[in-house]
């Protein structure tokens, strides 16, 4: 019975995992004493708690504000505390029922609005690479990016599966679309309510060995004297802006040797039949974030610096060039070396796990944690969208509509082996954040004639 305990605790936090307010990036530094009651204020953070008592606790935490969000302050309350209690004028973000008493950190609000400018304004900002994730498919892609003419095709050098937010629960579960920038890298991050402490941390319990259970990533020994679950943010979190609602893409659970086997479970593919019929009696997926396998998202770490482009639509899948001729040189996979140190713990920017890239910083043995080798697909395949699929290629992601929209409210589609897209839009229902002018940049549409994947 506890075994089972275990594994229902396991199923259910797993995808309950949702980053909190983290940032190192603010519009200006602010002193509280500069405030005064009765302004309205912007937050210049990604994600800002609010509490619903003047203290800094866990518990106090009952929703939060996105960047650019506008609040009134209310009361300055004492001077040693970083709170103010506040007013909430504009948001889309907080949940439908709050406390009338709410109170935030004073740090991260401004008088002036962070500077979000759009796509059409930034030029020849775009990235090296492009990261597309499809919702409805529930995969990552990266593209290298083609400049050499207008309207020539990104290449596809990596695929792999995502599990993305709940389809239940409503908009605060749901995953949500848009055009976005990565804005900071974390090593082994952690919430700050606490409830998922960092993979690893010298000070923490040893971490869960390769191929264990969900339920080790659960048990209190694990866990270093507080928290739910144990590294459920995996070896490195990618923090989106601008208007991201705190959805990261990162990791997981588990060792590079479990390979996606956590992602799997997710999707109930994997873990035995008591596993899967948790899956089925209970959603396990997140509030929002993306999350890959930890190989992957260290790899995707060490592509994708500060800036790189990442963009979230809810698309059919299809080909330019069924025959993927383009990719005939990328059929095996490619391997690539990583070794997992135990630098950076919670630290932006923290050092990437490229072979090579540790070799040349003489990186010592006692700060090895694994070393290994990833096979990376470069082929890509569309995933066919199927028309009243059952909830079961639904939550095995093979539906191509993970969360079940009507068939007419798709738009257009996404060429997987070109990496950019016929006549898209993001569908009517779909949340949608990113950059103001929520249209995609010309650099990522396309023309013509295409092949919608087909179910064989």
């Amino acid at each position: 019975m506890k075994k089972i305990v275990y594994l229902l605790l396991a199923t259910f936090l797993a995808g309950s995992v949702h980053a909190t307010d983290f940032s190192t990036i603010q519009v200006q530094d602010v002193n509280k004493q500069t405030l005064k009651v009765g302004e309205v204020l912007f937050v210049t953070t990604y994600k800002l708690n609010l509490r619903s008592a003047p203290t800094l606790t866990s518990e106090s935490i009952v929703g939060s504000l996105a960047q650019n969000d506008q609040v009134e302050i209310i009361d300055m309350l004492d001077p040693s505390s970083t709170l103010v209690k506040i007013k909430v004028l504009k948001s889309g973000h907080v949940g439908r029922s709050l406390p009338d008493q709410l109170y935030v950190s004073a740090e991260y609000l401004s008088p002036t609005a962070v500077d979000v400018v759009s796509e059409a304004d930034r030029g020849q900002t775009s990235s090296k690479y492009i990261i597309v994730l499809n919702i409805a498919s529930e995969k990552v892609r990266v593209y290298e990016r083609c400049t050499s003419s207008p309207g020539c095709p990104h290449h596809l050098i990596m695929e792999t599966d995502t599990v993305v937010g709940r389809p239940s629960g409503g908009n605060d579960s749901a995953t949500g679309a848009g055009h976005f920038k990565i804005q900071e890298w974390v090593k082994f991050y952690q919430d700050s309510t606490n409830n998922g402490p960092s993979w690893y941390d010298p000070n923490y319990p040893p971490v869960p060995p390769p191929n264990a259970s969900m339920s080790a990533w659960l048990s209190k020994k694990n866990l270093p004297g507080y928290g739910l679950y144990r590294g459920a943010l995996g070896w490195y979190t990618a923090l989106l802006g601008p208007d991201a609602g705190s959805e990261w893409l990162h990791g997981t659970f588990g060792w590079g040797a479990d390979g996606d086997k956590f992602i799997k479970a997710t999707r109930g593919e994997s873990g035995g039949p008591l596993a899967r019929l948790v899956a089925i009696l209970k959603d396990l997926r997140s509030h929002g974030c993306t999350r890959v396998e930890n190989r992957a998202i260290a790899y995707i770490r060490h592509l994708a610096p500060v800036g790189t482009d990442v963009f979230r639509v809810y698309a059919k899948e299809a080909y330019a060039d069924p025959s993927l001729s383009a990719y005939q040189n990328q059929q095996n996979p490619l391997p690539w070396d990583y070794v997992l140190t135990k630098e950076g713990v919670r630290q932006s920017g923290g050092p990437d796990s490229d072979r090579n890239s540790v070799l040349a910083r003489h990186v010592s043995q006692d700060l090895i944690l694994e070393q290994g080798q990833f096979l990376i697909n470069q082929m890509p395949r569309a995933v066919p969208y199927i028309f009243h699929a059952s909830s079961r290629q639904r939550r095995h992601a093979i539906s191509g509509n993970i969360y079940d929209i009507d068939d007419s409210a798709f738009r257009g589609a996404l060429l997987v082996d070109t990496g950019r897209f016929v006549d898209y839009a993001h569908p009517a229902g779909i949340i949608v954040g990113g950059f103001p002018d929520h249209g995609l940049p010309d650099y990522m549409k396309s023309s013509g004639p295409y092949t919608l994947a087909q179910k064989k």
